[in-house]
Parts: C-alpha cells; sequence; structure tokens
C-alpha cells in the first residue's frame, strides 16, 4: 500500500523518488517479520538505491526511519554490529530519538546485554510522549519490564506491567495483551 501510494505522489522526480524510497523499506520490514530475510535484504537495497536518487529539500520525511529498519533486519540476522552502526546513524539525523532507542534496547537485549537494554530503554522514555503515541510508550515499558526480569529486577518488572496493563487493554491491542 505504502508504495502504491509512493507512486501517486505528485512532484518532482526526486522527490518522488525520496517518497519512494521510505515506501520501499516497509515491504521488505514486513518480508523480515515474517522471517524472510533474504527478500528482505533484496528489497531493503532497492530501497537503499533509490535513497541515491531521491531528495526532500523541505524535509518532510523522517531520514533515520530507513536506517532503523535496516537495523531491525540486521538484528534479525544476528548483525548486531551492524544493527547498532545503522542506530547509531539514525540517531544522528532522524527525529524519533524514542523509537530509536527502543530498537537499540531490543538488539541489546538480544545480544544478551540486558543492562545496557534497560539504560536504552531508560533513555527512550525522556523521548516518548505516551499521549501522542501511546503504542511506543507501552512497547518501550514492556520491553523495559523483560529486561528487569532478565536482571532479577522482579519487582521494578511488576510494577511496569501493572502500569501499562489498563492502557494496552483500554486501545484493545490483544497481542500485547498476551505479550
Amino acid at each position: 500500500l505504502a508504495q502504491w501510494i509512493a507512486d501517486l505522489v505528485p512532484g518532482p522526480e526526486s522527490w518522488r523518488n525520496c517518497v519512494r524510497r521510505l515506501a520501499a523499506g516497509y515491504g521488505p520490514n514486513v518480508l523480515r517479520v515474517a522471517g524472510d530475510l533474504e527478500a528482505a535484504r533484496a528489497g531493503m537495497e532497492l530501497a537503499r538505491q533509490l535513497w541515491a536518487t531521491g531528495s526532500d529539500p523541505a524535509g518532510l520525511l523522517d531520514p533515520g526511519r530507513l536506517l532503523e529498519l535496516e537495523a531491525s533486519r540486521y538484528r534479525d540476522e544476528c548483525r548486531f554490529d551492524d544493527a547498532l552502526a545503522r542506530l547509531t546513524e539514525a540517531e544522528a539525523v532522524g527525529r524519533a530519538k524514542g523509537r530509536i532507542l527502543v530498537n537499540k534496547g531490543t538488539t541489546l537485549e538480544a545480544m544478551g546485554d540486558y543492562e545496557g537494554a534497560v539504560e536504552a530503554l531508560r533513555e527512550a522514555e525522556r523521548h516518548i510522549d505516551r499521549a501522542s503515541d501511546p503504542r511506543l510508550w507501552y512497547k518501550q515499558r514492556g520491553n523495559l519490564a523483560v529486561n528487569y526480569s532478565l536482571t532479577d529486577r522482579f519487582q521494578e518488572a511488576a510494577k511496569l506491567v501493572r502500569e501499562i496493563r489498563a492502557v494496552v487493554e483500554g486501545l484493545g491491542d490483544q497481542d500485547e495483551v498476551l505479550r
């Protein structure tokens, strides 16, 4: 859908390529989540090619988003150093520091660095607005609870679970309720 919409965007070709590049990153991300890392890798290569031909002179799009998506793929491929490098790049240019830090926390958790994950997730908390992005807020809190558990801080984890349960249930996100 994102790619179809991107093809309909009017404007100069360099702007349209910029929009296409961002849209092209979402298909590979869906493939990554589905476990098809080879197809995700190929699709992300197309997005990177479009990145080189695009231009966003008004700065409307988040230049860090594609880097975040690529970092998630690297994490799933267990290429942790590459994932952290992409997240560092994303943090330098991106507009969603909270989301980038949640991704970093998830990557550090996958590496077994639970204390590092706690640190990244606590930092993310300062950059997330619960009212404007409740899903990211409870994802950060839930991931923090998991990492508190992994570092034997069970009371802190339980407190967070109680805190987010009402929000998650109120939003009707059944997947997160189970999580």
